[in-house]
């Protein structure tokens, strides 16, 4: 931005410095029909709003005893299927 200016002549800042003035007089007049409410300045509109930083998920963790019952469901499974003669994955 710094090197915008640089570059303009003086008759383009002057009348950019008259347009932000309208600009402003404009946003004041607003606000007064509003009935006070203020009006975001442009360079401020312009600008996103940070976002708010997600914390990072917490890793869920099994119990002991959760995994023991799991293992006797899937123990029981397997042995039911075994018992039936049923297709394991290798030999299908």
């Amino acid at each position: 931005m710094h090197n915008l200016f640089a570059s303009l002549t003086v008759a383009q800042l002057e009348q950019a410095a008259a347009i932000k003035e309208r600009i402003e007089a404009l946003e004041r007049d607003l606000a007064a029909v509003l009935g006070g409410a203020t009006v975001a300045a442009p360079a401020a509109a312009a600008v996103a709003p940070a976002p708010t930083p997600v914390p990072p998920k917490r890793k869920r963790r099994i119990s002991k005893a959760g995994r023991e019952r799991l293992s006797a469901i899937a123990a029981a499974r397997w042995a039911r299927v075994k018992a039936k003669g049923g297709h394991t994955l290798k030999g299908s």
